[in-house]
């Protein structure tokens, strides 16, 4: 299923532009909400992470540089030893 998210006025973009959803998924730790949203504009694909924990914050990274933020994520979820489950 397709999702259409309208972008808020005050945004980067033009008022009214829209963004597909592609994928979304989001989970809980602790007092703390991520939500994970894979989008396309017309600039292209993007994945916007939001952190909800009484505020919001999100950082984006953008399709072509998602390998690469994995990479270090796996790095420092790796510094963390057996301790992760």
């Amino acid at each position: 299923m397709i999702y259409y998210i309208v972008r808020r006025a005050g945004s980067n973009s033009r008022e009214g532009e829209m963004d597909k959803v592609i994928e979304t998924k989001d989970f809980k730790i602790e007092n703390k909400k991520f939500f994970f949203d894979f989008k396309e504009n017309p600039k292209g694909k993007y994945l916007r992470v939001t952190e909800s924990s009484g505020g919001r914050s999100s950082i984006v990274i953008p399709a072509t540089g998602l390998k690469e933020f994995s990479e270090i994520l796996g790095y420092f979820v790796s510094m963390q030893g057996p301790a992760i489950d």
